[in-house]
């Protein structure tokens, strides 16, 4: 796909902000990060991203880890330590043809499934984020930024201004006109900051058992088989979003980011549709916003920090509706041949409700999948009619 710098990819680059924003400041904040290191080495991934898949694909934080390190008890070391052994698995699993034959095995309904069920997680998920209390000096209570950022986005999504553009307008006035914001102005160049490795046992340990393992199966079902899945959807004559080659992005990038101190990284569909939904159409959109993010860490340092924390919670949490909207709006693709309404529906259901519900979701949808189709086709030998497999 062409470059094509325009308003809409500008808007589209602010999609998965949703998710982006409370999760990085959520880590940074309670590891005690420099946000500076973080974001312009999230800023280089986005770029590198941009030019290898030439798609909007998103960089996020690892969910499963970010949530523990968020809720604390967790140290950077275990997180560093999670990333490397993450970075070495997807890359050895793409080189050795698992994530591949995963890819062909496991069934589209099962994928559909996945791609529905992190839909509502999110969408439960942005409700809490648009409930959220506001600032205590905040002039403007939280449902005023709910309803106005929802009046933009329905108002304007057959206008040629992206809602995006007015919903980043709705979170930053009242800080501007309060002053939050008056910083920035000045520059405040900054140098990210390598650190250095050290390692206690305990959280090599930590980083392994508790953090790793169970983020495998999230990034394999939600950052590998759905994003391709949802990528193929989206721009069916982008040949580039494969499952080895998501699969080996996201193994080197979480060995440089662990050496180098950077947090677990990942792709994922939920960002992915959160770029589409408002307005990104070709890797134009995250080539913008991994510059922007690598600049204005570095032009601005901390005072950059200060301003992504001035934006309210619950327009973020509207962001983030929308772009788990874009995702279980997907369902609609169960009337198509070869797909079995059951198995997605099932599937959709555990994966956001029960603990490690993506990997029982993909281990139940699957069997229920072969165990039916098994069965149907028996039916159909019986009946002397011919049967077609999903794959």
């Amino acid at each position: 796909m062409p470059l094509a710098l325009n308003r809409n990819e500008v808007a589209g680059a602010f999609g998965d902000f949703g998710t982006f924003v409370p999760l990085v400041l959520g880590m940074v904040t309670t590891l005690g990060l420099d946000l500076v290191t973080i974001l312009v080495l999230i800023g280089v991934f986005y770029i590198a991203s941009a030019i290898l898949f030439r798609a909007p694909l998103p960089i996020q934080p690892m969910k499963a880890i970010a949530a523990l390190a968020i809720t604390g008890g967790i140290s950077f070391g275990a997180v560093r330590v999670a990333g490397f052994a993450l970075g070495i698995i997807f890359t050895v699993l793409a080189i050795v043809g698992f994530i591949g034959w995963l890819a062909k095995v496991i069934p589209r309904s099962v994928v559909l499934g996945v791609q529905v069920g992190l839909g509502l997680k999110l969408m439960a998920t942005s409700a809490g984020m648009m409930s959220a209390p506001v600032k205590v000096t905040d002039i403007v209570p939280n449902w005023v930024y709910v309803v106005a950022s929802i009046f933009a986005i329905l108002a304007l999504r057959r206008s040629r201004v992206p809602a995006m553009f007015a919903i980043l307008g709705i979170g930053i006035t009242p800080q501007l006109v309060q002053g939050y914001l008056q910083d920035l102005v000045t520059p405040n160049l900054s140098i990210p900051k390598i650190l250095p490795l050290n390692l206690d046992p305990t959280d090599l340990l930590a980083g392994v058992l508790f953090l790793a393992i169970p983020q495998i199966p999230l990034t394999i079902g939600n950052s590998i088989l759905a994003t391709e899945s949802l990528s193929r959807t989206l721009f069916p004559r982008n040949r580039a979003v494969t499952a080895k080659r998501l699969s080996i992005s996201v193994g080197a990038a979480n060995l440089a980011s662990s050496i180098l101190g950077g947090i677990p990284i990942c792709h994922g569909a939920g960002g992915l549709a959160g770029h589409y939904r408002f307005g990104a159409r070709t890797h134009t959109a995250t080539l913008f916003m991994g510059s922007l993010l690598v600049a204005t860490s570095l032009l601005y340092g901390g005072k950059f920090a200060i301003a992504l924390r001035q934006i309210p919670i619950p327009v973020l949490g509207v962001i983030l509706f929308f772009a788990a909207l874009q995702l279980i709006l997907l369902i609609k693709h169960v009337k198509r041949p070869g797909y079995d309404p059951f198995t997605t529906v099932l599937t959709a259901i555990i994966c956001p409700i029960l603990p490690y519900g993506f990997t029982l979701g993909m281990i139940v949808g699957c069997l229920t999948f072969f165990i039916r189709q098994s069965d149907l086709k028996e039916a159909l030998r019986k009946r002397g009619e011919p049967n077609g497999n999903e794959r």
